[in-house]
């Protein structure tokens, strides 16, 4: 843990586990830790937030881990705050959370569909690389979730009323839908950043799903051309920053990609179009989703849609397992069909990797192989394969309080490293 702090203190970066807080509890209690690393870390974190567009450096890259190590810093134990200050491991918490609700708001969130392209070119996420990632929306899922149980929920609970539940859900919804996840219950890698804009059309071009221009955003949501009908289209414009020459500025489209085109990036929240527009802020809300009913159907039809990368790859399903079973012990009792769904998947997907992937009858070597596509691959599984799959079986565990999900995250751990140096914190999970 000591090694992982300094490198994150001179990287800027940290592999916590996310949905692990045992990882925190033994952090405090290793006695080689020098909690100062942790000062160090923050510090050169906060030397890289940008303070207007919020975020680390320009391209914008989501940065899930970072993201996780400033949410946790106020829930480790005192000790931290005691080396770190009170105010810092505060501002800690609101560089995260500044930083969610941009990613949220920005460029990088499909606001039509559902999920998080890969970074945003421009500082103030305004124009993403169109790529989305799966492991990456594993990851997002989980440090939203992490801000909506740690720092929106009520005191009487979550409830799917706060702030960053309907982006739980949203994303969890995604990763759980037929897109992403396969027939035979595995999750795929990814989805390209190309399409082609219309079918029969013989040249892909980046972003060609999700970007709209003026005049076909208009002929969508305008609807019959009403009085009414060109009030609401001016309140879904002014929502989603939807420009009559795009809202993609020269500077940052050298090969003239996207003249006239427009990423949706809600530009002005609900209260500020209240005020805007003189409607009531349930109306606003009621013309913003009729809106995006309306982009998504004819996208859904007209459009096509970006290709996947089929591969079934382990350490991205171990990243999905953990994420959807965490989310589907939060929702329980809070929306317990869809904790029941999210809960299957995984299930599902762990039972599928088992299966596959998973030579229990091999008795010498790498037991594991790394990805499925059409059959079980050559290569042999990588150790953050392990390490993911088994952060992803604990989760489980954890979730449903099944042996068996301990049972295997044992095996593996006991395949990926030597006999005599067992991890702890895995240790004392199956000993407790």
């Amino acid at each position: 843990m000591l090694h992982k702090l300094q490198d994150f203190a001179q990287e800027g970066t940290f592999s916590t586990p996310v949905g692990s807080g045992s990882a925190a509890s033994a952090a405090a209690d290793n006695s080689d830790l020098d909690l100062d690393q942790l000062d160090e870390a923050l510090t050169r974190i906060a030397k890289m937030f940008d303070p207007v567009y919020y975020g680390f450096g320009t391209p914008k890259f989501p940065n899930p881990a970072r993201l996780s190590f400033l949410l946790r810093l106020a829930k480790f134990p005192t000790e931290v705050s005691d080396v770190i200050g009170e105010r810092e491991v505060e501002n800690g918490t609101a560089m995260a959370l500044k930083t969610l609700r941009r990613i949220r708001d920005g460029g990088l969130h499909d606001h039509l569909g559902a999920g998080f392209m890969r970074f945003s070119v421009t500082k103030n996420w305004g124009l993403p690389h169109f790529e989305k990632m799966v492991c990456e929306n594993a990851l997002l899922l989980g440090v939203f979730l992490d801000a909506w149980l740690g720092y929106t929920a009520g005191p009487k609970g979550p409830s799917l009323q706060d702030e960053f539940a309907d982006v739980v859900v949203e994303v969890a919804d995604y990763l759980t839908g037929p897109i992403i996840r396969t027939p035979q219950g595995g999750f795929v890698t990814s989805e390209a950043a190309d399409s082609y804009y219309r079918r029969g059309d013989k040249h892909m071009r980046e972003g060609a799903y999700y970007l709209w221009t003026r005049r076909e955003f208009d002929q969508v949501v305008g609807g019959s051309g009403t009085s009414s009908d060109d009030h609401a289209l001016a309140v879904a414009a002014a929502y989603w920053n939807v420009l009559e020459d795009g809202n993609v500025p020269q500077e940052n489209d050298p090969f003239d990609e996207f003249i006239n085109q427009n990423v949706l990036c809600v530009n002005r929240d609900v209260v500020e179009l209240s005020r805007q527009f003189g409607m009531p802020q349930a109306e606003i809300r009621r013309v913003v989703d009729d809106a995006r009913a309306k982009l998504r159907a004819h996208r859904e039809k007209e459009r096509v849609r970006p290709e996947r990368d089929e591969k079934v790859v382990v350490f991205t399903n171990g990243m999905v397992i953990s994420a959807l079973a965490r989310t589907a012990a939060a929702l329980k009792g809070v929306d317990d069909e869809r904790a029941a769904r999210y809960l299957k998947a995984a299930e599902q997907a762990a039972s599928f990797i088992k299966e596959k992937l998973w030579d229990e009858k091999q008795t010498a070597g790498n037991p594991l192989r790394r990805f499925w596509y059409q059959r079980p691959s050559d290569t042999k599984a990588f150790a953050d394969d392990y390490a993911f799959l088994i952060e992803g079986l604990l989760d489980l565990y954890t979730t449903t309080l099944d042996k068996k999900w301990a049972d295997w995250a044992k095996q593996l751990q006991g395949e990926s490293i030597p006999k005599s140096q067992p991890l702890n914190y895995i240790r004392l999970t199956f000993e407790s």
